[in-house]
C-alpha cells in the first residue's frame, strides 16, 4: 500500500478572519461516500487514525507532533467543529469531494505508478515494467536522479564482411562469395545442407560465417531452362527448415519456379532474392525437381541472414 502526503508541507485551517481553527477535527472518507478512511501521519503507513484535532495554530497533530496527512487513495475530507461532530459525521464546517492527492516534487513521485486508471496497486516503474524476452532494465544513478535503461540481451554481432538492417545482416559487397550450385548437388528429394562442420548431406562453406541465432538465409536464386525441343521446360526448387517431420513436398516452402516453351535451343534466366528457414545449425532442406526435355540449372548465392 501507498501513502501520499496531501500538501508538501504540513496544511495550516484558519477560519474565514484568518485565525487558526483550534480545536476543529479534520476527518477523510472515500471519495464520493460517507465511509470513513484513515490517514497515516507518514508515507509507512505505521501510524494511522481515524480523525485528527488541530493545535492552537490549526496544524494536525498527533502525540503533540505536527504532522502532514497521508491518504492511500482518491478521497473526501471534511472538517468538524468539535470531535462529537466528527464522530457523528455530521455538521460539518465545510467538505471537499473527490480529491487526490498531489505528487510533491522532491518524493518519491515514481511510486504514482500505474499501468491505467483502475489499475487497483500503485508501484515504482522498475517494477510495473516487466521485461519480455531478451530485454533486460538497468537501474542507473540509484539513490539519485535515477534511470531505467531497457536493452535487449542478444543483439547479434556485425558479422564481418556485412552490415546490419534491422534484423538483417546482408554482404557489404566487398567479397565474392561462391555459390552452391543446386542441380549437382541436390537430389528430386529433400536434402539438408549446412556450414562445415555441420553434418548436412551437402557442405556450403559460405555459411560458416552465419551465426547460431539466425533463423533465416537470404540468398540469391538463378534458375536456368534451355530447351532441348519445343516441350516445356520447367524447373522448381522448394526448401524446409531442418528437422520437420513428415515434411510434405506439396506444403513445402517454394522458392523458385521457371517455366519455358519455346524452340530447341531456347535459354531463359530467372534471378530473384530468396529468405530460407534454417535451424540453429544453419541448415536447412532443399528440393530440386524438373520436368521436360530440357538442360535445367539452379543455383544459391548467399547475400545474408535473418534473426529475431
Amino acid at each position: 500500500m501507498t501513502w501520499w502526503a496531501i500538501s508538501n508541507t504540513p496544511p495550516q485551517f484558519v477560519d474565514g478572519n484568518g485565525d487558526p481553527y483550534s480545536g476543529a477535527v479534520l476527518k477523510f472518507y472515500q471519495d464520493g461516500t460517507t465511509t470513513n478512511t484513515v490517514m497515516a501521519t507518514d508515507d509507512t503507513g505505521g501510524t494511522t487514525l481515524t480523525s485528527v484535532a488541530l493545535d492552537s495554530n490549526g496544524y494536525p497533530t498527533n502525540a503533540s507532533a505536527v504532522f502532514i496527512p497521508h491518504i492511500d487513495q482518491k478521497y473526501k475530507t471534511a472538517l468538524y467543529a468539535t470531535q462529537a461532530a466528527a464522530d457523528a459525521d455530521t455538521g460539518a464546517i465545510w467538505t471537499v469531494d473527490n480529491v487526490t492527492a498531489p505528487i510533491i516534487a522532491g518524493t518519491n513521485t515514481d511510486i504514482n505508478a500505474k499501468v491505467s486508471s483502475n489499475d487497483t496497486t500503485t508501484g515504482y516503474l522498475n517494477g510495473k515494467l516487466v521485461a519480455g524476452d531478451d530485454i533486460t532494465f538497468t537501474e542507473g544513478s540509484d539513490g539519485g536522479n535515477e534511470t531505467l535503461t531497457i536493452a535487449r540481451t542478444s543483439v547479434v554481432s556485425v558479422v564481418t564482411n556485412h552490415i546490419r538492417s534491422g534484423n538483417m545482416q546482408i554482404i557489404d559487397g566487398s567479397v565474392a562469395y561462391t555459390a552452391f550450385s543446386i542441380d549437382t548437388n541436390v537430389a528430386a528429394t529433400f536434402e539438408t545442407v549446412g556450414p562445415t562442420g555441420s553434418g548436412a548431406t551437402n557442405i556450403w562453406a559460405e555459411l560458416d560465417v552465419v551465426p547460431a541465432s539466425a533463423n533465416a538465409i537470404i540468398c540469391g536464386l538463378t534458375l536456368q531452362v534451355t530447351n532441348s525441343d519445343a516441350d516445356i521446360g520447367t524447373v522448381t526448387v522448394k526448401a524446409a527448415v531442418n528437422g520437420v517431420t513428415g515434411l510434405n513436398n506439396a506444403g513445402a516452402l517454394e522458392i523458385g519456379r521457371l517455366e519455358h516453351e519455346g524452340a530447341a535451343g531456347d535459354e531463359v534466366f530467372a534471378k530473384t532474392q530468396v529468405i530460407i528457414p534454417c535451424d540453429s545449425s544453419q541448415i536447412f532442406q532443399l528440393n530440386y525437381v524438373t520436368s521436360g526435355t530440357a538442360t535445367f540449372g539452379a543455383d544459391l548465392r548467399y547475400h545474408g541472414f535473418m534473426t529475431d
